[in-house]
């Protein structure tokens, strides 16, 4: 179906005749409906209640106390507690040598990331040393190299074991 946005005058003008003439057709009321009209209108209506005169007075205290309930609720959400400081990131650069020949791809996970892996290294062109840059909050973290998939401790670096047995680098993030 083509949008009539994009038809022209005349196409639109009998797309839309069209479109009246189908869903716009006369109904022919038979005697039926005019001996229900008349039953309804003949119906007593003691379902309906009596008109009454609502004071004014009554609506200004039901609406002063929606007032006021609603600045105690924003007053209350704009006095949250504040947060904890954190101290800024700090760069961390990391550089790998790997010895191996034929590697595509050298990411990074550890207990900054939850342990997965985050950060892919980039490799220096024609040798094999992968470096990359890491933002850390100062402190120490623990971290190991997800190799073509095979994890791995940094060589060369200061390996630690963890609660399981499992050997990671240590590195220390310190602000400058």
């Amino acid at each position: 179906m083509i949008p009539h946005d994009d038809l022209p005058g005349a196409a639109e003008r009998e797309l839309m005749s069209h479109l009246h003439a189908w869903y716009i057709k006369p109904v022919a009321a038979d005697g039926a409906v005019d001996a229900i009209m008349e039953r309804v209108r003949a119906a007593p209506t003691r379902h309906l209640p009596a008109p009454r005169v609502v004071s004014a007075r009554r609506w200004w205290w039901i609406t002063g106390a929606a007032a006021v309930a609603a600045i105690m609720v924003l007053t209350t959400r704009a006095t949250r507690t504040p947060r904890p400081f954190q101290a800024p990131s700090v760069a961390v650069r990391l550089s790998v040598n790997i010895a191996r020949a034929g590697v595509d791809e050298v990411r990074v996970a550890g207990d900054f990331s939850d342990w997965k892996p985050v950060r892919a290294l980039d490799r220096a062109r024609g040798t094999n040393q992968w470096t990359g840059l890491l933002n850390l909050r100062p402190g120490m973290h623990r971290y190991v190299l997800l190799v073509d998939g095979v994890w791995q401790a940094n060589p060369g670096e200061l390996v630690v074991s963890d609660e399981f047995g499992e050997k990671n680098v240590l590195v220390v993030a310190s602000p400058p």
